[in-house]
């Protein structure tokens, strides 16, 4: 877990009660997998034919990295799970929108980034993928809005767990990464 904050803080609870062990350490993980077939069952059964929806999930549940993201002790099957609930809550969002999409999709967003930095891309994905389309629209005053909506309401909650951690352990992840950390002459260069 020393690669995700919330996963080690997860091993310290954990720890305070019982012994730590291998079962503790991937339960989340293999927790996470279930569920994203679980969500992912759900979600297509209400919105695609019954056969396709079983034949997708069926897929997903042999699916290698689902398999193996499900078995490890790190955060990528909670992430995934995380990021794909914030997808959906942004769809929920874009059609009909109300307060509790747009915090679902923050929360589940910046809780997903949190967990692994790298999903922070896959959360802002669908606002990547509609921004674009707005551009030819004639009257995408009310998209607009729902984009910065979206947008502020992700990067706030982001900040909220990332920046705190960033900004104490500057010198940790200089460290880390083998190089100082990054002053004037970086930018000038």
């Amino acid at each position: 877990s020393d690669h995700s904050i919330p996963m080690a803080l997860y091993d310290i609870l954990v720890s305070h009660f019982t012994p730590l062990n291998e079962a503790w350490m991937r339960g989340p993980s293999l927790l996470a997998g279930i569920l994203m077939l679980v969500f992912a069952s759900v979600w297509l059964i209400r919105n695609r034919h019954p056969i396709e929806a079983v034949t997708i999930v069926a897929f997903m549940a042999v699916s290698p990295l689902l398999v193996y993201f499900s078995r490890l002790a790190r955060p990528y099957a909670p992430s995934l799970l995380l990021a794909y609930v914030a997808h959906w809550a942004f769809w929920q969002y874009w059609h009909t929108p109300r307060l509790k999409w747009l915090m679902l999709y923050a929360l589940t967003g910046a809780l997903a980034t949190w967990l692994l930095s790298l999903a922070g891309f896959f959360v802002i994905a669908p606002i990547l993928y509609v921004v674009p389309q707005l551009f030819r629209m004639a009257s995408a005053r009310r998209a607009w809005i729902k984009v910065l909506r979206l947008g502020t309401a992700f990067g706030l909650a982001a900040g909220i767990v990332l920046l705190p951690p960033l900004l104490v352990s500057l010198d940790d992840l200089a460290a880390k990464a083998g190089q100082n950390s990054p002053g004037l002459d970086t930018w000038i260069n």
